[in-house]
């Protein structure tokens, strides 16, 4: 029962993502299984996923698109020079290193990497991952969460400040009764 406990605990992954520094940051080639909490491990992860599981990495790029259709191409660029890797983006006919694209961008695309990994863990709890996603891809986004849960069996836990996404949620799980649950956490007096 212990080493059970252990194992299932070992799976959770938590997820606050920062793409304003961990995730733009140089990372060489590793044996890495996910992001990282905080994306971190974001390159590393899509070149390994990219030469291991290339079936995987084209379902990150297919999603990446379907979220934000201006997105032409997805690579992860090794310079060999310096040792690290960089991810590119083509959007609107023009290369963006993952160093200049936009926060939002960067968010939905470990997003897509974490809804497709093939090492991830039974429980998968995300701090706000709609920030700095446009508003209009917050649905998009709800799905993609829905979708991780039932179709690959996990439970997600999202804490969120956004109305938009919590109905969004809550649309995309209308038919789910039971299967979902909206908690609104409050301090009291003490």
């Amino acid at each position: 029962p212990i080493e059970r406990c252990r194992n299932e605990l070992v799976g959770w992954r938590v997820y606050y993502l920062d793409p304003r520094g961990a995730m733009r940051s140089a990372k060489p080639p590793q044996a890495v299984t996910d992001i990282g909490v905080l994306g971190e491990y974001i390159a590393p992860f899509l070149y390994r996923l990219r030469a291991e599981r290339p079936k995987h990495f084209d379902a990150i790029k297919r999603t990446l698109r379907s979220i934000v259709p201006s997105i032409e191409e997805l690579d992860v660029d090794l310079d060999k020079r310096r040792g690290t890797l960089d991810i590119l983006v083509k959007q609107d006919g023009r290369d963006f290193s993952s160093r200049i694209i936009s926060e939002g961008t960067l968010r939905v695309l470990a997003l897509c990497a974490i809804a497709v990994n093939p090492w991830g863990g039974g429980l998968i709890a995300f701090e706000e991952p709609e920030n700095g996603v446009h508003p209009r891809r917050i649905e998009l986004i709800a799905k993609l969460l829905v979708s991780l849960s039932r179709d690959q069996k996990r439970q997600v836990i999202v804490t969120t400040h956004s109305p938009l996404f919590c109905d969004a949620i809550l649309r995309e799980t209308k038919p789910l009764t039971g299967e979902i649950a909206l908690l609104n956490v409050r301090r009291g007096a003490g």
